[in-house]
């Protein structure tokens, strides 16, 4: 998606296997106040397959 607009996105150094367009540059955000919220969305049949790693995201906040 991102390639498809030329509109600002944010990545985070958690995306460990993401990798740039040929496009677009990353740039690093140092503000200590900064703060990012993340949303994980999935079919209530399927929460069980990712209900380990959720919790482990949440126990690193």
């Amino acid at each position: 998606m991102m390639a498809a607009t030329d509109l600002p996105s944010f990545i985070s150094d958690r995306t460990t296997a993401f990798t740039l367009p040929e496009n677009r540059t990353a740039i690093a955000l140092s503000d200590k106040e900064m703060s990012v919220t993340f949303y994980a969305v999935c079919k209530r049949e399927n929460e069980s397959v990712w209900r380990e790693l959720l919790t482990q995201i949440e126990k690193e906040r």
